[in-house]
């Protein structure tokens, strides 16, 4: 565990409420946000969080964000609110700590945190012999994780597809904290699942400005079902991590949401534990 003050999060999404799901989801059938799993463990361990709706204009539609201490952007967003104009509004005026769970947002198409634009899922039917795992680096731990971080979750019966990740290499010095190690889709394997840039990285993205300076630190943790049909982008973000994952999610989140100032955060993965300050994640 992370012993780590708790954190004021804004969480970003299709979805106003945990109780309360967009218009297409509730059509399709979900009586809660699709995500509401994600915004339930962080409150379960402490957080406190509140709900915003996906925009392209952050700094204006919601000028309280800078206030929190970390913002989770949510599978279940959509991906072109970070694209062109709208990229470098998210790259350049938000300058509290962001992380993003959507592997479409951080495509060079879109906010420029990865190099490419391919995006394989890391799913795996229940029969499937191979599970997806992960190799863990610094400060997240060293080693490939013994079990998998995600499973395969169904709505209406329907399994639906897992994270999306993307084979680019990271832009703007972006540190690699975990990478697939093992998929059954081959063309996953080795990309990077979760990630940290500090502010004042520069990224190039398609559109808009094209380069930007991250105006704060931005992580990304990528989890949370990717749609099937017969739902529509608004019923992504499904909650599917395992306990593995909910320990990784957790230990990420409190990394990348230490409130400032802040002396140190403490990770214990087992036997390991590093103390690091916030500007030396690295």
């Amino acid at each position: 565990m992370i012993s780590a003050p708790a954190a004021n999060i804004a969480w970003v999404s299709f979805h106003p409420g945990d109780d309360t799901p967009s218009a297409a989801a509730a059509t399709a059938g979900f009586t809660e946000a699709p995500d509401v799993g994600f915004t339930d463990l962080l409150t379960s361990a402490g957080h406190t969080v509140t709900r915003f709706t996906n925009t392209g204009n952050p700094n204006v539609t919601h000028p309280t964000l800078n206030t929190y201490d970390l913002i989770i952007v949510s599978r279940s967003s959509p991906s072109g609110d970070f694209a062109n104009a709208n990229a470098d509004n998210w790259n350049t005026t938000i300058t509290a700590p962001v992380m993003i769970m959507s592997g479409y947002a951080i495509r060079q198409s879109r906010l420029g945190l990865t190099a490419g634009s391919t995006i394989p899922d890391v799913s795996f039917p229940p029969d499937n012999n191979g599970a997806t795992t992960l190799t863990l680096g610094s400060p997240l731990g060293l080693g490939v994780m013994a079990d998998p971080y995600v499973t395969t979750v169904a709505f209406n019966g329907n399994n639906q597809r897992g994270p999306s990740v993307v084979t680019g290499a990271l832009q703007g010095g972006g540190t690699v904290w975990a990478s697939v190690s093992n998929a059954p889709n081959p063309d996953a394997i080795g990309a990077a699942v979760v990630a940290f840039w500090e502010a004042g990285s520069s990224v190039t993205h398609a559109g808009g400005a094209g380069t930007n300076i991250l105006a704060g630190d931005r992580a990304i943790f990528l989890a949370g079902s990717r749609e099937q049909t017969p739902l529509t982008s608004e019923g992504a973000g499904i909650y599917d991590l395992t306990a593995e994952g909910e320990d990784l999610f957790l230990r990420t989140v409190d990394l990348v949401a230490v409130p400032e100032p802040s002396s140190a955060a403490l990770v214990i993965l087992g036997a390991l534990a590093v103390g690091i300050r916030r500007r030396r994640l690295a």
